[in-house]
């Protein structure tokens, strides 16, 4: 697989309630711009099950979204 042509990183703190949305606007806003992306959100000791739901979010476009746990 190429290189990514964008990347961007997001970090997370507790913000599972948050989370749907920002992944939902971010991949479609990043697949109109016609350029290889790929998604990194960093769970710094994140409660609440956001590390889970950034778990799911990379197994649905696991070629283009990552989930690092930091803590």
């Amino acid at each position: 697989m190429a290189e990514p042509q964008v990347t961007i990183v997001v970090p997370v703190y507790n913000e599972r309630a948050h989370l749907p949305t920002l992944h939902a606007r971010l991949p479609a806003a990043l697949d109109k711009t016609g350029r290889s992306w790929e998604l990194v959100y960093t769970a710094d000791g994140s409660k609440g099950g956001s590390i889970a739901l950034l778990q799911g979010c990379h197994e649905a476009r696991p070629g283009q979204v990552r989930a690092l746990e930091l803590a």
